[in-house]
């Protein structure tokens, strides 16, 4: 996970405008990891979604490619619920990755 500047973050609480400048939360895999999820998906049919879920619950994303290892998945920590670490997965557990339908 990482935090964004923009996010849900309390300092920027009923700073609406500001935090609607806020880049959108996206999963950020492998070229590896989406391949298998996606397989050769046609860019123009618009950023696929994948479902993770952890010992917490379950989050549904626009998933993008990222220079990152294999079966590796990273995620703002503050721009979605509660948080990363409330709403997904405790620090250090793993996580599943799914395909979810667009």
């Amino acid at each position: 996970t990482w935090k964004q500047l923009l996010d849900l973050g309390s300092m920027q609480d009923n700073e609406l405008h500001l935090r609607a400048t806020a880049r959108r939360p996206v999963a950020r895999v492998s070229r590896a990891s989406y391949d298998a999820l996606f397989g050769m998906l046609d860019a123009a049919d618009g950023a696929p979604t994948a479902t993770l879920t952890g010992d917490r619950g379950s989050v549904t994303l626009p998933v993008e490619v990222a220079d990152l290892p294999d079966e590796v998945v990273w995620v703002p920590a503050r721009s979605f619920g509660r948080g990363v670490w409330a709403d997904l997965a405790s620090p250090g557990s793993t996580v599943t990755l799914k395909g979810a339908s667009q």
